[in-house]
């Protein structure tokens, strides 16, 4: 039986007819090997990601045909690749999340808070809660939260600073809430760490109340495909390949003695937009802030974060 999820990368685009079979490196207990596909971009991008992938270590190729092959589960199928990242930083994130002013949390949220979370309601949902930080700001607020995080170890983290709060364990792509549950959904720095974003949208929809409204900050998709070349204000800014479709992330930070290896996906606005669309949803704010510090920052030119509130229409 399956207990890890084997590695997906998105943005291995094959073409209808290409079938490719691999198997997990990482998690050797894992027998089952995963089906890719897509109808999306040519042979040849395809079998680029696949080297990159088998010469990381994590793949094995099992077989590659140009006829359909049967007996293979889905990627979606399987558990969460991103739950056990998570769980292996957890104690890094603990760290990196509670040094007060340490990361851009403490200088963003409160522009998310004032100008993308609606007064409080009957009930919010928080997807992602991670350490508990954005529920107990949510409650401070005079939110009545409940949070959800599939790491356990940071929940434990989070139950540690408020005994009194509702978090439980769940996936973002099913939540464990009856329809129309709450009036308001929070995806703080969340929907970019699910293994399946549209799916993990239409779930926050499905739990929405009609009238209701779904709140997220995301990374920027340019801050995620594009870097400084240098560190000045006027540092010019660089997109190498393209800023268009959607594809895995991963590095590793370090700074004033704290590390943090992050991982998760990239995705352009329309990737958002149409799993929003799809989701029965509707746009009613958009914010791109600049860097709200008063020192001269070259974040004040690019955005970092991306804010959206959805509506449920009625």
């Amino acid at each position: 039986m399956t207990s890890r999820k084997c590695l997906i990368l998105e943005d291995l685009l094959l073409r209808p007819q290409v079938h490719v079979a691999l198997r997990c490196q990482r998690w050797p207990r894992c027998q089952n090997p995963v089906l890719l596909f897509s109808d999306r971009s040519s042979g040849s991008s395809a079998h680029a990601a696949i080297d990159g992938g088998l010469k990381r270590g994590y793949l094995k190729r099992l077989s590659l045909s140009w006829r359909p092959l049967t007996g293979f589960r889905m990627a979606h199928d399987y558990p969460s690749l991103m739950k056990d990242h998570w769980e292996r930083q957890a104690q890094n994130w603990l760290r990196w999340a509670r040094t007060p002013g340490f990361d851009a949390y403490w200088l963003y949220s409160p522009i998310f808070f004032d100008e993308i979370v609606p007064s409080p309601g009957q009930a919010t949902l928080e997807i992602g809660c991670g350490e508990g930080r954005v529920t107990r700001d949510l409650k401070a607020l005079g939110h009545d939260v409940v949070a959800i995080d599939a790491s356990p170890t940071l929940l434990t983290a989070a139950r540690d600073l408020d005994p009194a709060g509702n978090y439980r364990e769940a996936s973002a792509e099913e939540l464990p809430f009856a329809d129309g549950a709450f009036d308001l959904v929070v995806a703080y720095n969340s929907l970019m760490d699910v293994d399946d974003m549209p799916k993990a949208v239409r779930e926050a929809s499905r739990v929405l109340q009609q009238g209701g409204r779904l709140a997220i900050c995301v990374t920027h998709p340019l801050a995620d495909v594009g870097k400084f070349q240098g560190t000045g204000p006027e540092a010019p800014f660089l997109i190498e390949g393209s800023y268009l479709g959607s594809r895995r992330f991963e590095g590793t930070f370090t700074r004033d003695s704290l590390t943090m290896e992050f991982s998760g996906w990239t995705y352009d606005l329309e990737h958002y937009s149409q799993a929003f669309q799809a989701a029965g949803l509707l746009i009613e704010r958009l914010r791109e802030p600049a860097d709200p510090s008063e020192e001269a920052s070259r974040w004040k030119r690019i955005p970092s974060f991306l804010f959206i509130r959805c509506l449920k229409p009625s």
